[in-house]
């Protein structure tokens, strides 16, 4: 795979995108061949880890919608069990078409319950690929960014093909060049409140669960700053209790979250939301009317332009990470 700057790779993004809308909306007319069709009832487990997995959260939430099960289990916690106890199908979701967990715990399905999500389908993931939905072979960053949006395309589109619509917008690329450009200004207002927090909270429910998720990960992958992301009603249940000055809370939703900063009043804790018609925090990133996976892209792209502008004020770049590992790529 191959990987470019940060800060060109979401500014790639709205290409990219739009290329992969037009060619999936051709391949992916109908469910995909060389694997068992999907009913509702049925259990689909995603096997993912890192950003990918975060990704995943968003399609398991949608496919409960449409009447499926969805077992969202990192895929390192699949790995020695059977298929029977992981689920009937397995979509396997790997950006480098290289991590080795998603691979091991697909090789408990038996052929023809195996569909792939790689933006390699040559890498190690083609030894457990019955069908393969090709992200197209495109650079990204090494903290990824086009490579999460363009998943959220394809869990859009194979959905489509079971019956369920996600999206009042077809577009997401539409989307995603909408938010690239209006989160860049909020983005270099919000910065230096990012940079100076000794620890950042990101909260969101339901599918902004998904980009609270991603955006957590980003903040320790580019900010080097410890960061733990949280489901609304999990984190109302205890984790709230170490907010303090120094603390930044990164609000991602409508539901319950937004009254978050309320219960934090004289805290000491800063705050940033995004979502939609927001009045409180220190900047705001509307995500307009977008739903679906839409919706979690508008989210993650302002978490893009958040990193990218906090990055500016910090001594380092985003381009390589700290610590490497010999065991996450095969």
């Amino acid at each position: 795979m191959r990987f470019t700057d940060f800060r060109g790779a979401m500014l790639s993004q709205p290409e990219h995108l739009a290329g992969l809308e037009s060619r999936l909306d051709s391949e992916l007319a109908a469910f995909p061949t060389g694997v068992v069709p999907w009913h509702p009832g049925e259990t689909v487990a995603p096997l993912a880890m890192g950003a990918a997995h975060h990704s995943t959260h968003a399609l398991a939430h949608v496919l409960r919608s449409g009447g499926f099960r969805a077992l969202d289990l990192a895929a390192s916690e699949a790995i020695g069990a059977d298929a029977a106890a992981i689920g009937d199908h397995a979509i396997v979701v790997t950006e480098s078409g290289r991590s080795p967990e998603p691979i091991a715990a697909a090789r408990a399905f038996p052929a023809g319950r195996r569909l792939v999500i790689t933006n390699d389908p040559a890498a190690a993931v083609h030894e457990v690929t019955d069908a393969v939905i090709d992200l197209g072979g495109f650079a990204d960053s090494r903290a990824y960014t086009v490579g999460f949006t363009a998943m959220l395309v394809a869990y859009d589109r194979l959905v489509r093909t079971l019956g369920i619509v996600p999206s009042a917008d077809p577009s997401i690329a539409a989307v995603v060049s909408c938010a690239l450009d209006s989160f860049a200004a909020p983005a270099a207002t919000s910065a230096p409140a990012l940079v100076q927090a000794s620890s950042i909270d990101v909260v969101g429910s339901g599918l902004s669960a998904t980009a609270a998720a991603e955006i957590g990960l980003l903040v320790r992958e580019c900010l080097r700053i410890p960061a733990t992301a949280y489901e609304t009603q999990q984190y109302l249940h205890g984790p709230m209790e170490s907010v303090g000055a120094g603390t930044l809370v990164l609000i991602v939703g409508d539901g319950r979250e937004r009254q978050i900063p309320a219960s934090l009043a004289g805290s000491g804790a800063r705050f940033i939301v995004i979502g939609r018609d927001s009045e409180c925090g220190d900047a705001h990133f509307d995500v307009g009317s977008a739903e679906g996976f839409a919706r979690v892209a508008a989210e993650v792209v302002a978490g893009q332009r958040l990193m990218a502008a906090a990055n500016d004020l910090q001594p380092f770049e985003i381009e390589e990470f700290v610590h490497g590992q010999s065991d996450t790529k095969v």
